[in-house]
């Protein structure tokens, strides 16, 4: 038989296996994908399990993007919302200061009796901590003027030293300039506060109390303004701070402390000065008054008001 006449007998001998396996019920198509599909079950199940995952990474992808969005937009949020707490936070104390400053006006009512407190904002320091001051945004033209003494609710903060139209220069209670008429509140000593370079108060000359008499000074008596400074001086009864150490000798008839301001002098933001307060003027040392003149109206020299000499005779009508 000749190679050309083979695929002929192959292809009937195909043809009859077919007519034989359907006379024997054989389904063919159905029996080979059957087969197939029992051979090709590992490949099929690896494939889909590889859909599967690539699903997962999919789905995994997309939520790690969301989840980064959403990261973003709560980091905003807090963001904003940490700016909006900080002006909260300013504004309740600044309105706390307020209102404890109107309180202390309204607990100072001698300070109110006598002058107007004006309200002002710190502007500015000295740099360098040679010189312990601060500026504030009011000056001649809302009525403040050179010795203002300044405070907050809290305490005394200092002395109005230069003025301009609409700013002053405030010298701190802790500047090596400064010098306050002070008094212990609980034993009615006085004594001078001074500051220093550093910034240290110091309040000295206070008497050493006689033996077995109470002590004039002690950690932690309070310290305020006793008015006794002279022209220049301050108010009676303004806070100042807290005695933090006593240093005293047996040898010496006084002795003096460290005191603690009760306002923080390095972070004021606003103060009151006292424009209406002036202290009384005391006679000079010779007991002489700025007019010269007697308390019955007439001359030291003795003579009488109308300018004629007094005469030591009796003046009948």
């Amino acid at each position: 038989m000749s190679r050309r006449d083979r695929p002929s007998w192959m292809f009937a001998l195909a043809l009859l296996g077919v007519v034989f396996g359907l006379a024997r019920g054989w389904r063919g198509p159905a029996a080979i994908n059957g087969t197939l599909s029992r051979v090709l079950a590992p490949v099929t199940h690896a494939l889909r399990g590889a859909r599967e995952q690539v699903g997962v990474v999919t789905e995994w992808s997309r939520s790690s993007e969301a989840l980064e969005a959403k990261v973003a937009e709560l980091t905003e949020e807090n963001a904003r919302l940490q700016v909006e707490s900080t002006k909260q936070g300013q504004l309740i104390r600044e309105n706390e200061e307020l209102r404890a400053a109107l309180g202390y006006k309204r607990d100072r009512v001698d300070l109110d009796l006598l002058g107007a407190s004006v309200r002002a904002d710190v502007v500015g320091g000295e740099p360098g901590g040679l010189v312990h001051a601060i500026w504030i945004d009011q000056g001649s033209l809302a009525g403040v003027a050179e010795g203002d003494p300044v405070a907050t609710h809290r305490g005394l903060v200092g002395r109005v030293v230069r003025t301009f139209g609409e700013a002053s220069q405030v010298l701190l209670i802790n500047d090596g300039g400064s010098a306050v008429g002070a008094r212990v509140e609980r034993s009615r000593a006085t004594g001078m506060l001074v500051g220093s370079v550093g910034g240290d108060l110091t309040l000295r000359y206070v008497p050493q109390n006689g033996p077995g008499m109470p002590p004039n000074i002690v950690v932690g008596d309070v310290i305020h303004t006793s008015g006794l400074d002279g022209t220049n001086g301050f108010p009676r009864m303004v806070p100042i701070g807290q005695v933090i150490e006593v240093r005293q000798s047996d040898e010496r008839p006084n002795q003096e402390a460290v005191v603690r301001p009760f306002v923080d002098l390095g972070s004021v933001e606003f103060a009151l000065v006292i424009t209406g307060w002036r202290a009384v003027p005391l006679p000079d040392a010779a007991g002489s008054t700025d007019s010269g003149s007697a308390p019955d109206g007439s001359a030291a020299d003795g003579s009488a008001p109308d300018g004629s000499a007094a005469s030591g005779a009796d003046v009948r009508p």
